[in-house]
């Protein structure tokens, strides 16, 4: 807990969470989670994403009816970042509809964790493709390369992470199927594709969960008449 005063306004009080590791800290949007007033104490719960293993110092100040918040961190960080949730109580606060900029960026109230975009999709062939949610996710059928090639796929998506991939031939047979079994690592363990008659040509499998078919992976190869011609390691 840090106390402070900056101008006419006084930090009564500052608090933070602990580190939530940030598997997708890209996504996660800053945002004020929580805002109360009361009398001429105000209460800011703000969700933000910074270093882990490291302190906080608050910083406070005013100017022209904005209100603005940050942070320094100290001590010594290590490599990855976490969720952190932080609470300002500041006195001298008596307009309740004060523009808050935090980090000296615009900061909304929002219910949303993560980042959101406007909606996208395609209309193929009188199909619905390429669906973009608003989370920037892409979700269902989509199309690769270009539209003339007509190589169409989809992704299977949970907790904001892909864990399957499949891709088709024009004749709508697989050509690969990857699928990922250690959710929310994005490191896929297991490998198939296929000749376009539908005969497997090539199976991959990592012996380790935690680690990808590409790098950990024991592969066997066959021809399309369905001999074994290759088995070993992972190779392109």
């Amino acid at each position: 807990m840090t106390h402070g005063q900056t101008g006419k306004i006084k930090l009564l009080e500052f608090k933070y969470s602990d580190c939530d590791k940030a598997t997708l800290s890209n996504r996660i949007r800053t945002r004020i989670i929580k805002k109360d007033i009361e009398g001429d104490i105000l209460t800011v719960n703000i969700a933000t994403v910074a270093t882990c293993c490291v302190e906080f110092d608050p910083i406070t100040s005013t100017n022209q009816g904005v209100l603005y918040l940050d942070f320094r961190e100290t001590g010594t960080p290590c490599e990855c970042d976490c969720f952190y949730s932080l609470t300002y109580k500041i006195k001298g606060i008596k307009d309740t509809e004060i523009k808050i900029k935090f980090r000296n960026k615009d900061i909304e109230l929002s219910d949303e964790k993560f980042n959101t975009y406007p909606i996208k999709f395609k209309i193929l062939n009188g199909d619905t493709v390429n669906f973009t949610d608003k989370y920037g996710m892409r979700q269902g059928v989509c199309t690769f390369y270009n539209d003339s090639l007509m190589t169409k796929g989809y992704l299977e998506i949970a907790n904001d992470t892909v864990f399957k991939m499949v891709n088709f031939y024009p004749n709508n047979r697989i050509v690969k199927d990857i699928f990922e079994k250690s959710k929310p690592h994005m490191n896929y363990t297991s490998y198939l594709e296929y000749f376009e008659s539908g005969k497997i040509k090539k199976e991959c499998v990592s012996k380790d969960v935690e680690s990808s078919f590409r790098d950990n992976g024991m592969c066997k190869e066959w021809n399309e008449a369905g001999d074994l011609v290759y088995e070993g390691k992972y190779r392109k």
